[in-house]
């Protein structure tokens, strides 16, 4: 029987066991008081054990998925379904706060210290030609980190004083390096207009920029689970997504879609919210659909939303995150066709380009948020998009001027919906 400690804050809140039932999770007495949600809404403190169709959903969201998870587990000699292994190897550094650790292994620190050797652009490029074979930085000896996602992506520390550094010995990752899709193009340039636009927008988002490391384009995305102190040294935030929160095992990934995962929607999601959200947390839901939708993202889905944990048991809605125009891939300028289906529905509609405003405000309405209160958060949002989509323009070299043309119209037609629901 495999055993694993879950710590948090320095304390070790938790312990998880997987026998022939499968995965299952209990609090330690310290985990106080009873019914706040600790480690995930899912899971609120409570005596009773929780068993594997509520434990294993959470703690299997935490690892990689498709082929990143594949590779690290061959790379470890484990078999990618065997999510307790993958924990004991990967589990010091993964999203949120927690440090699953085994148990002979002493407390992990509160704080993450300074990364200790420098590294250089070269050495960057490097570490990010290597991602097909080496996910997240991976090298199976030094680095072991773990976040989820199918894009591939390079985990990296850096200090108060701006150096980048590997997330070993102690220390933990704070930024998020995205380089360019093997599949679709210009993804970097797509993702950063788009996050920039949010962010004059003023839509909460994760703080991006558009870096370069020798010929590398890469977006960088600072931790929102992640806090740098005056001294240089790095505190863990808890946060969980949507599919962690209602127990929804993302095995395979595509349970992460609505169309897969009927107990996944945003009025599950809202459900949450009136329950543990902080008193804004409905209205940052209803400004981060309503981007999504305007800028044709319809990959927005139960692990692109996630919520941050508060010290008073409360938990935020965590900022905006992969954002990106998926509807700019329609075979013009040398695109592939994905498809538009939405990740997650909106009112009766489950294609973006069928979405309009009118169906947001319904929507929000099945939320249990008043009309006059939807329509005003969508109406301001369309105010300041504006100017938002030149200034993002402006600030992120090489966007295609197709995709600035497919915001711009989808945004034409949301102002013109809007005027008739005044």
């Amino acid at each position: 029987m495999a055993k694993l400690n879950v710590w948090l804050a320095g304390e070790q809140v938790a312990t998880i066991t997987e026998d022939r039932y499968g995965m299952s999770m209990v609090y330690t007495d310290i985990a106080k008081p009873l019914g706040i949600p600790l480690v995930s809404m899912s899971m609120p403190v409570a005596s009773q054990r929780y068993g594997n169709k509520t434990a294993r959903p959470f703690f299997h969201g935490l690892l990689p998925e498709g082929e990143a998870r594949t590779i690290i587990a061959y790379d470890l000699g484990l078999d990618s379904s065997n999510d307790i292994g993958l924990l004991q190897a990967l589990g010091k550094d993964c999203a949120g706060a927690l440090a699953i650790q085994t148990v002979t292994e002493p407390a992990p620190a509160k704080v993450s210290a300074a990364g200790r050797e420098a590294l250089h652009d070269t050495e960057i490029e490097k570490l990010l030609a290597a991602l097909p074979i080496h996910p997240l930085g991976f090298d199976g000896n030094k680095i072991r980190v773990s976040l989820a996602g199918m894009q591939p992506k390079l985990l990296l520390a850096k200090t108060s004083d701006g150096r980048w550094s590997l997330p070993t010995s102690g220390v933990i990752s704070t930024h998020i390096l995205k380089p360019a899709s093997r599949i679709l193009p210009r993804t970097v340039q797509n993702e950063a207009f788009c996050m920039a636009t949010a962010n004059y927008a003023q839509v909460t988002s994760a703080n991006t920029t558009l870096e370069q490391f020798g010929a590398v384009a890469v977006l960088v995305s600072r931790r929102f689970d992640r806090q740098i102190t005056p001294h240089g040294a790095t505190m863990r935030i808890h946060q969980e997504d949507a599919c962690q929160a209602l127990s929804i095992l993302t095995a395979p990934p595509d349970r992460k879609y609505q169309r897969h995962s009927p107990s996944l929607s945003l009025v599950a999601i809202s459900e949450l919210l009136n329950q543990w959200g902080e008193p804004d947390a409905m209205a940052n839901l209803l400004t981060q659909l309503t981007f999504n939708v305007i800028i044709g993202n319809a990959d927005y889905h139960g692990k692109n939303i996630s919520f941050l944990h508060q010290p008073d048991s409360m938990v935020r809605l965590a900022p905006l995150y992969d954002a990106m125009c998926t509807t700019y891939y329609s075979g013009t300028d040398g695109t592939p066709n994905i498809e538009t289906e939405l990740g997650l529905h909106i009112s009766n509609k489950t294609d973006i380009n069928d979405v309009t405003m009118q169906d947001i405000a319904n929507e929000a309405s099945h939320w249990g948020m008043r009309r006059s209160k939807s329509m005003l958060l969508i109406t301001n949002l369309l105010e300041r998009l504006p100017d938002a989509i030149d200034s993002a323009a402006d600030e992120i070299a090489n966007v295609p001027d197709n995709l600035i043309s497919i915001v711009q119209a989808r945004l034409t037609t949301a102002q013109t919906e809007i005027t008739t629901l005044r």
